[in-house]
């Protein structure tokens, strides 16, 4: 009889699931703080409760992937304004214009506009004083979508939707198959895939760290296999879709040692650099740098050690030095990985390289000026190939940022802020200091 009702709960909870993905799909307001954070406080305890079951049916975690991104396709992002430049990028494409050339307001003061931009849009942008930052493979499906629908934004959304569910698609076989080479469940994939923050930032909101991710994985699936070429060639064009796993390549040096390791590197470059060539000269690449250098000099949110750090500058000086601040903690960040990447004893073993990575993607968000909820998908990618989960908590907890939406003036409540770093920080500190143990995860028990 226990047995029964566990199965029978274990199903409510899928459907329970899918029943609050719809509800954030088509009936929540970014603004609706406490209505927003109630669905996905419930997400996320039905997400817990199911990886931890002891029952599991592999069917209906495969139908469940699929269906929990179907339910977005009907339904414009409500919880993040991003895709409005997406739209905006891809119809400047189609129209022979290149967005990292000029700014939106250029575009807007022109006589005739290109179709499918309108001021409407332009008053959506997020960041119309800036050039484009997107790289060339998300501008490329930019440009596809806004070649096959350049009036009609949900149909260019459902698009976008439908590459950005491949990525995922690439990131299953990709942990599957790592998992397989480890002799681990393979199921353990959906411990990342259906986390709550998956469906909700890639499929839903439209973040390319999805597909970004999904190519990652699969560059260190080559690793495994030793297809060294493969993996370099994989490697730059996730560098191409989101520039975050720069990070990852130091630790590269140690473990596949210099001669392997520098010709990897030197792959990587020329896959990049092929990628980006058609789309920039030298003034757009000094348009793109002074966008991603503004970014670290005038952006905040959601922060941590920088906020402190900007306490003690308006104490001494009476004002924010984020100009100061945000630049030199980007140095820290390069020095420290570099320093772990080329003397520190772990990550050197196969196994342990996705740790290591999500440690030196921990370290950049601990030190960045900014911290948006779906940054933190990057590090939750690879929990099912590591004995940490403090990115499954911090997933959970950084929805408490979005308090700051609450009002039009986007005023962050800090004491939400502290709550947030506090709870992950201490269980971080938890994690890293409790000797590995077996734990039962999506049924399967584990010896981490």
């Amino acid at each position: 009889m226990n047995i029964h009702w566990g199965r029978t709960a274990w199903y409510a909870l899928l459907v329970a699931s899918a029943v609050g993905y719809f509800a954030l799909a088509y009936h929540t307001e970014r603004s609706n703080f406490p209505q927003l954070i109630s669905i996905v406080a419930g997400l996320f305890g039905a997400y817990a409760v199911l990886t931890a079951s002891q029952f599991r049916n592999s069917t209906a975690l495969l139908v469940a992937f699929f269906a929990y991104r179907l339910i977005w396709m009907g339904a414009l992002p409500e919880l993040s304004d991003d895709y409005f430049r997406f739209l905006w990028d891809g119809r400047l494409w189609v129209e022979g214009i290149n967005p990292f050339a000029y700014l939106p307001s250029e575009i807007l003061a022109q006589e005739v506009l290109p179709d499918g931009i309108s001021t409407e849009l332009f008053q959506n942008l997020n960041s119309p004083e800036y050039f484009s930052v997107y790289p060339p493979i998300a501008q490329l499906t930019f440009g596809l979508a806004g070649l096959l629908f350049p009036q009609n934004d949900l149909a260019a959304v459902v698009t976008l939707r439908v590459i950005l569910l491949l990525g995922d698609l690439l990131a299953l076989y990709s942990l599957r198959r790592i998992l397989r080479y480890f002799r681990r469940p393979e199921d353990i994939a959906y411990v990342y895939l259906l986390c709550p923050m998956t469906v909700m930032e890639f499929t839903g909101n439209l973040h390319y760290e999805g597909l970004m991710m999904g190519l990652v994985l699969n560059a260190y699936y080559h690793i495994l296999k030793r297809r060294w070429l493969s993996s370099a060639i994989i490697f730059g064009l996730a560098i191409s879709t989101k520039l975050v796993p720069l990070i990852f390549l130091p630790f590269l040096l140690r473990f596949a040692g210099w001669r392997i390791a520098g010709t990897y590197y030197a792959i990587v470059a020329v896959v990049v650099g092929i990628l980006f060539a058609p789309f920039v000269n030298m003034e757009l690449i000094l348009n793109f740098s002074d966008s991603l250098d503004l970014y670290f000099r005038n952006f905040e949110f959601n922060a941590s050690l920088y906020y402190l750090a900007r306490e003690v500058a308006i104490w001494m000086n009476g004002y924010n030095r984020i100009d100061l601040i945000g630049p030199s903690l980007s140095l820290l960040t390069f020095l420290i990985l570099m320093i772990w990447a080329l003397t520190g004893r772990y990550g050197t073993r196969e196994h342990e390289l996705p740790t290591a990575w999500m440690g030196a993607h921990t370290i950049f968000l601990l030190l960045a000026t900014t911290v948006h909820p779906w940054y933190i998908s990057i590090s939750l990618a690879f929990v099912p190939l590591s004995r940490f989960r403090y990115p499954i908590l911090w997933a959970a907890m950084v929805y408490l940022s979005y308090a700051t939406y609450r009002t039009t003036a986007y005023t962050e409540d800090l004491v939400l802020v502290l709550v947030e770093y506090g709870v992950v920080i201490a269980f971080l500190i938890w994690e890293v200091s409790r000797k590995p143990t077996s734990t039962k995860i999506l049924g399967s028990s584990e010896a981490r």
